[in-house]
């Protein structure tokens, strides 16, 4: 499964954050090279809103987390941050937007169930 965690917003209406999240799987469904077929399937990518107990900053500087990605190349985890990265830009243009994708190296330890 897909983590996608996006940190630091500030309060929106409950509408706002499920559009977020719409454009954001729409983003991962659509991303060129993205090989990993279990991306595809509904119910498949987790996007996450942790709120924050400081409210000072909230929406300047938004960092996004993705996990739970498996043995994709350093091009196409380039191109999925890219383009959630994009996602958070268009919502908040004037924040400093920061995405990193992890890549789950098959030797560390995971369960799933």
């Amino acid at each position: 499964m897909l983590i996608i965690k996006v940190w630091c917003l500030p309060t929106l209406a409950e509408e706002r954050y499920r559009l977020i999240d719409e454009h954001i799987a729409k983003a991962v469904r659509g991303c060129d090279g993205l090989h990993d077929s279990e991306c595809q399937k509904k119910g498949s990518i987790c996007i996450l809103f942790p709120p924050d107990r400081m409210n000072y900053g909230l929406g300047e500087w938004i960092p996004i987390e993705v996990t739970g990605l498996d043995n994709q190349p350093s091009e196409v985890r380039q191109k999925l941050a890219g383009k959630i990265g994009m996602v958070l830009n268009q919502e908040f243009p004037k924040a400093r937007i920061s995405c990193t994708v992890h890549n789950r190296d098959v030797a560390d330890g995971h369960w799933e169930i």
